[in-house]
């Protein structure tokens, strides 16, 4: 029984995600409503639940686009990716991607950009948590161990690097303001929970986003004050690496783990 069970329920599943009638044979007959009728009801709802979420998690990007692009994208997406998660929360984790390769999409790369920016604010939001580094727990670490300090950020942090003004356009609409004229240009930004569990985001210079990717590649203190020696001097170099750890932890950037 519970293997038949099984086989009824993939059948099932099969027609929801890929339109494969075979489960049609095995639905009872009910009222005057045909079989096919009533499965196409359910597979109209199963969608509509995901057009629902991707709704609900790219709100800024469904008022860029404009709601026929929108539901273009999204009937296009529905038809490419089945969801493979119990959770929907991971369903349009492929959309960016999507949007970059596929058209009309593709020949404006600031949509993709757009879809990553909600992505990432999502994932900073969900990220599990993690006791936060203070200003008394640096400071009281023996002057000798810097150099081979390792430090490990709450996960909650996301880097992202646009190539398009594309958070700008995104905190424009956010306020219902009229969004600038779309500009290529790199810049680079930090995604996180601060320590209120709100997410924010920043802008980075290319120097600090440079030290923390040294962060995250798991070199010590010693390597991104060598990094810093290049454009700066030996005198300047000490303060700076300070300024940069303070400013980490006072927006809850690093964690207590620390190595």
């Amino acid at each position: 029984m519970d293997t038949l069970l099984a086989v009824r329920q993939q059948q099932l599943l099969d027609y929801l995600l890929k339109g494969n009638t075979c489960i049609s044979d095995h639905i009872v007959s009910q009222g005057n409503i045909a079989i096919d009728t009533r499965l196409n009801i359910y597979r109209n709802a199963y969608r509509v639940r995901l057009k629902k979420t991707i709704e609900t998690d790219h709100e800024i990007l469904g008022i860029y686009l404009g709601d026929n692009l929108f539901d273009e994208m999204v009937d296009g997406y529905l038809n490419t990716h089945v969801s493979k998660y119990t959770s929907l929360r991971q369903f349009a984790d492929s959309l960016p991607r999507y949007l970059a390769i596929t058209s009309p999409f593709n020949n404006y790369p600031i949509i993709s950009e757009l879809a990553a920016f909600e992505r990432l604010l999502l994932t900073a939001f969900d990220a599990a948590d993690a006791t936060r580094m203070t200003q008394d727990q640096l400071t009281r670490l023996p002057v000798d161990q810097w150099p081979s300090l390792h430090l490990k950020f709450h996960p909650s942090m996301q880097l992202f690097t646009t190539n398009w003004n594309t958070v700008e356009v995104w905190q424009a609409l956010k306020v219902s303001k009229t969004p600038p004229t779309t500009a290529e240009g790199q810049a680079y930004w930090i995604i996180w929970r601060n320590n209120e569990r709100l997410t924010e985001f920043q802008s980075l210079t290319s120097e600090e986003y440079q030290l923390i990717c040294l962060a995250l590649k798991g070199n010590p203190l010693a390597v991104m004050c060598e990094t810093l020696l290049t454009n700066h001097s030996t005198e300047n170099t000490s303060q700076l690496i300070v300024n940069y750890l303070l400013s980490w932890i006072e927006r809850g950037l690093l964690a207590f783990t620390m190595s």
